[in-house]
């Protein structure tokens, strides 16, 4: 009986310990995504090297990351941080039937976050964890 509860406790440390890792690797950036007419507007709150970005919606969809609108490929030879304050993340931005799709590929707690756009007017606001 002490085996088992001595094998419990370890297994509970083990998953807690590795709980803090996985969001310890997560650093902390704000976005607003606004979506008037045929534009997207991103607004950088922190943790970015930009503070605005504006696209045509007929562009999408489009990559970004901490230091603006990327093309995938680059990413293949990853950058060395240069600024500490910046996050490390990447995800892909779409418009589909009235909905903001995001694709977190790195740096995001999330996969995908999805969220209705109807009449392509939102505002919603985003971060390494989801939607706020």
């Amino acid at each position: 009986m002490k085996k088992i509860i001595l094998l419990i406790s370890i297994g509970l440390f083990y998953i807690s310990a590795q709980a803090q890792n996985d969001s310890n690797k997560y650093e902390n950036f704000e976005l607003i995504i606004r979506t008037s007419n045929d534009q997207v507007v991103l607004t950088s709150k922190k943790g970015s090297a930009w503070k605005k970005l504006t696209f045509s919606t007929n562009n999408l969809p489009q990559a970004i990351d901490e230091y603006g609108m990327t093309v995938l490929e680059n990413k293949v030879n990853k950058r060395e941080k240069s600024e500490k304050t910046l996050a490390d993340y990447t995800f892909i931005l779409n418009i589909e039937k009235d909905e903001i799709i995001l694709k977190g590929l790195e740096g995001t707690v999330w996969k995908e976050l999805t969220f209705p756009c109807a009449d392509n007017d939102c505002d919603s606001k985003i971060n390494e964890m989801g939607m706020r």
